[in-house]
């Protein structure tokens, strides 16, 4: 027979529940209700509860100031924390070269989008016939 060091631990049940809440409240907003937020809360409040009451050291959890200044010393994490930025900027200027006529269209005010569809096609279509 195993010793009971040797067997797995058994999955906690309260970790599960939690999971379970937070993934039940994140479909909330495709019923029409608006807090699929909270789970973000009860996800935070979860973690600190479980590390007070298993008594873990936040050392080896991501919050140990001691480990992020060493991270940030290596090089390779600030592609990671550039990427977002250049990506939108790179967005930014796509929009900006590729869809003028859509800015200046939002910048007008609210238009029906048949008008504002029929428009757009119209005036290209002028801008085709007169070559320019």
């Amino acid at each position: 027979m195993k010793s009971v060091e040797t067997l797995p631990k058994r999955p906690q049940t309260m970790p599960l529940i939690i999971g379970i809440m937070m993934a039940s409240l994140s479909f909330t907003n495709l019923t029409g209700l608006r807090i699929a937020g909270t789970a973000v809360v009860i996800g935070i409040a979860s973690f600190f509860i479980t590390k007070v009451h298993e008594r873990q050291p936040y050392a080896g959890s991501g919050l140990d100031i001691q480990a992020l200044k060493d991270n940030f010393k290596d090089k390779g994490i600030w592609l990671w924390i550039a990427l977002p930025l250049i990506i939108d900027a790179v967005s930014i200027a796509n929009s900006k070269l590729f869809l003028q006529f859509e800015i200046r269209q939002i910048d007008r005010g609210p238009v029906p989008r048949s008008i504002s569809i029929r428009a757009g096609l119209i005036r290209r279509l002028w801008n085709l016939m007169k070559g320019t």
